[in-house]
């Protein structure tokens, strides 16, 4: 993952006491200044993520149609097959008291008449009050030169919190973010794409939610303590997946993008700019970048003033840095005493070559695919290990029209023998 360069962010604060609709804080306008260093290059990495993508002209074609995560159309542009949403809802657990503070932000960025920018505003009350009454923050952000058909968007995030069950305390709380915007419905099949781009004016991009508490601590919905476990397995996400920064298990800030992501997550420190796709090769990035013609480049920097930054970045670096793209080398921790390491720990003896198994994928994997594997019947085709002393179970769904040519190229899915049941 790779950090872009800090904007400026449109933003307000408010306070939140009474329940219903909220109002601004006088005299604070940074709706993000709860985040730590670390934590705001995470929210804007996943923020721009597919901003912006190779050959960074705007006359490519993946660069004229934009934002495939976390968009939230007008109603009237979301409906069903229609592959676009107008609403997101997440829920995630929290350890502290009734007098703690919340602090939530929803970040987005925002397309009109070939204008882009980001806003965000943010949402601070105590727990016990949303006990009391759910709270309620109204998102706006009215385009450049709003029209009939694209409209000032606008948008609503309710927010409530829920007590855990049970003598340990907790609250469960409860985020859904909807895109209330104006406007009239698509045409003519023919002419979606036109309104769509047409639709974007009014909808919310990339749209995640932050959240700082103090005193207190989120907890992990992938490794909860033993008694959140219920609780986390209860949780709905829709859209939007929390995670949380700064460490493991606990932390006092959450981030919940349109992107799965693991607890903790981390820039890679070799990235030496912002890419703006963080699922792509660094490396192969900025070689392809160096090899832009004066033309492309020209054309780039005319479109967009991220990509101008990003090609000054590129032209920049030097020869070690490039050589650090190629790759990481990490050099494992030698044995005082000089002691051979152990050898890797073998797995059951069920867990062999040919071994008929139940796939029960670990939670806090971030492989999305899990959910259509857990449950399923497989075979074992390979028993693995690498040079951290890790075994990997290589196996084949028996439900795989295609297991026999998965067997015959290679081409396994791998597992940890814990995520694996003997039949």
């Amino acid at each position: 993952m790779r950090s872009p360069d800090r904007t400026s962010t449109d933003a307000a604060i408010s306070d939140h006491a009474d329940g219903g609709t909220s109002a601004p804080v006088p005299g604070d306008d940074d709706a993000l200044g709860f985040l730590s260093a670390a934590a705001r290059a995470l929210s804007d990495t996943v923020l721009y993520e597919g901003y912006l993508l190779y050959p960074y002209r705007a006359d490519a074609l993946k660069n004229q149609q934009h934002w495939q995560f976390g968009v939230l159309m007008p109603p009237s542009f979301a409906g069903a097959g229609s592959g676009e949403h107008s609403n997101a809802h997440t829920e995630f657990l929290l350890d502290g008291g009734p007098d703690a503070q919340l602090t939530v932000a929803i970040r987005w960025l925002w397309e009109h008449d070939g204008a882009r920018g980001e806003a965000a505003t943010a949402l601070r009350m105590r727990l016990a009050d949303m006990l009391d009454e759910p709270a309620r923050r109204e998102l706006t952000y009215p385009p450049p030169r709003p029209t009939p058909s694209t409209p000032a968007a606008r948008g609503e995030l309710l927010l409530d919190a829920q007590r855990l069950p049970g003598p340990y305390g907790g609250f469960r709380i409860r985020a859904s973010v909807r895109n209330i915007s104006a406007g009239e419905p698509p045409g003519a099949p023919d002419a979606a794409a036109g309104a769509r781009d047409a639709a974007l004016g009014a909808a919310f991009i990339g749209l995640q939610l932050v959240a700082h508490v103090a005193p207190g601590e989120f907890l992990s919905l992938a490794d909860p303590p033993e008694w959140a476990a219920r609780a986390a397995a209860d949780c709905a996400n829709e859209r939007l997946w929390p995670a949380l920064l700064g460490r493991p298990g606990r932390s006092d800030t959450l981030l919940a993008a349109p992107i799965t992501l693991p607890d903790d997550p981390h820039l890679a420190a070799e990235s030496p700019t912002s890419f703006c796709d963080a699922t792509e090769i660094d490396e192969m990035l900025a070689l392809r970048t160096a090899t832009l013609t004066e033309t492309e480049q020209r054309d780039a920097r005319a479109g967009d003033p991220r990509a101008a930054e990003l090609l000054d970045a590129v032209a920049e670096l030097a020869p070690a840095m490039v050589e650090k793209l190629h790759g990481r080398t990490r050099i494992a921790g030698s044995d005082p005493a000089g002691a051979t390491p152990s050898p890797p720990l073998a797995p059951s003896p069920q867990l062999v070559e040919g071994a008929a198994v139940w796939v029960r994928p670990r939670r806090g994997r971030t492989d999305a695919q899990d959910m259509f594997v857990d449950g399923a019947a497989a075979t074992v085709a390979a028993v693995l290990h690498d040079l951290d002393g890790r075994t990997h179970i290589a196996v084949t769904l028996d439900e795989d029209p295609g297991a026999d040519l998965r067997r015959e190229f290679g081409r396994f899915l791998y597992f940890s023998p814990d995520e694996l049941e003997p039949r």
